[in-house]
């Protein structure tokens, strides 16, 4: 996505940005918040749970009661931030509508890449490795490119005009 928008003209480039607010803020609220129950975690619990002491004080009692009813509190805002996520974040139409299936076709592509050079099918014999590496790239680059034609040819919507090129 940061490549699309770099490669606009300044003009598109503000609007594409503003657009990528509300993925990027819910992706960042996200991983704000395992993080925060994360360090919550190793700092409170830690004491209680990991203690060298046989006995814990009543403090660290106290604490591990205020985390517990605390964490009770965040939890459902954490679910609400995940399906917020799942919402936004994979809504890349919403900053143009050419990037969908652009972005499928890169991160694809990518992956039968990394598959390459990683030896993900070593042990299939050489059809089914070819098969299982770049079956998924080529039937999902032609279904991305039947979709930017049906775009261009219903709707007018091409990724030259995006990018005001």
């Amino acid at each position: 996505m940061a490549g699309f928008i770099v490669a606009t003209r300044p003009p598109n480039r503000r609007l594409f940005l503003w657009r990528a607010l509300k993925p990027l803020g819910a992706l960042c609220a996200l991983l704000c918040s395992i993080v925060f129950v994360l360090l919550l975690g190793n700092g409170v619990f830690g004491d209680v749970l990991i203690s060298s002491d046989a006995t814990p004080s009543p403090g660290a009692y106290a604490r591990l009661a205020f985390s517990l009813f605390f964490l009770m509190w965040v939890v459902p805002f954490i679910l609400y931030g995940i399906a917020m996520v799942l919402v936004h974040v994979f809504r890349t139409a919403d900053i143009h509508e050419t990037l969908p299936p652009l972005l499928a076709t890169v991160l694809v592509w990518e992956l039968a890449v990394s598959d390459l050079f990683t030896g993900a099918y070593d042990a299939a014999f050489f059809g089914a490795r070819m098969a299982l590496t770049f079956g998924a790239p080529l039937s999902i680059t032609a279904v991305s490119l039947w979709e930017l034609r049906r775009l261009r040819s219903r709707h007018g919507i091409t990724e030259r005009q995006a990018m005001l090129r």
